[in-house]
């Protein structure tokens, strides 16, 4: 059954209405037929079966069948990922909303190559993340819209006092991340750093250290950026 996204505020009493991009992509991508059933959900843990009563380009009217609220997972992961170079982002984006994190904050790093020329430039990255996340949603039955923020640097990140975690780490202080796991809170949220491609800068590593991140070391060879993440966010899961 494909699944829709319906915001918040435009569920109401009897007919919920998909308009915009998701009515064009029911009725014309898809070609979901009328009395056909699909799923919508809110982003906020709410999801419905439907089934379709009208449908055009620009409204998709819906019936609901049968609904269910999603609880809020008690653990939230907090990705706190900066950026790489090329479009290994979307992919890092997607495949952490599969493996379940509740927010992510990209990092411009110092050695990031990635660069944001103004704030216009950082709202559209948003933007672009913000979709790519929603149809990661969309596909794997998360019913908790990820958030992605605007790209900060990490001073800024850090200014949040609440973040707490770990931080992928080569530096020798670095403990395994088995003997990390079992010490992580198993409420509340959980942030996880990734450094760039030349890794975290020495100062980086201090102002995460000073915020209360501990150092973890994912093994003696030395990963790219995506794969670093994922491992992390695997064993999240996992454990």
């Amino acid at each position: 059954m494909n699944r829709y996204y319906l915001p918040p505020s435009d569920w109401v009493e009897g007919v919920l209405r998909l308009s915009g991009d998701e009515a064009k992509h029911c009725a014309q991508v898809m070609r979901e037929p009328e009395g056909g059933l699909i799923e919508v959900f809110d982003g906020l843990g709410t999801s419905a079966r439907c089934e379709i009563i009208t449908s055009s380009r620009s409204e998709v009217c819906l019936k609901i069948l049968e609904k269910h609220q999603t609880p809020r997972p008690t653990r939230q992961v907090v990705l706190l990922q900066s950026v790489p170079k090329g479009k290994n982002m979307d992919w890092i984006v997607q495949k952490a909303v599969e493996l379940g994190v509740s927010r992510i904050i990209p990092v411009l790093a110092q050695h990031c190559v990635f660069k944001v020329s103004n704030a216009v430039d950082a709202q559209k990255k948003r933007e672009k993340w913000q979709r790519v996340a929603l149809e990661a949603c969309k596909q794997c039955g998360q019913n908790w819209l990820v958030d992605v923020e605007l790209p900060q640097r990490l001073e800024t990140i850090l200014a949040d006092e609440t973040l707490k975690g770990f931080v992928g780490s080569l530096e020798e202080a670095a403990r395994p991340l088995k003997e990390m796991i079992p010490e992580l809170p198993t409420a509340g949220e959980v942030a996880v750093a990734v450094g760039p491609e030349g890794d975290f800068s020495p100062q980086e590593y201090q102002q995460l250290y000073s915020a209360g991140f501990s150092p973890v070391s994912l093994g003696s060879l030395i990963l790219r950026v995506e794969t670093a993440t994922f491992l992390l966010l695997s064993a999240l899961v996992i454990f």
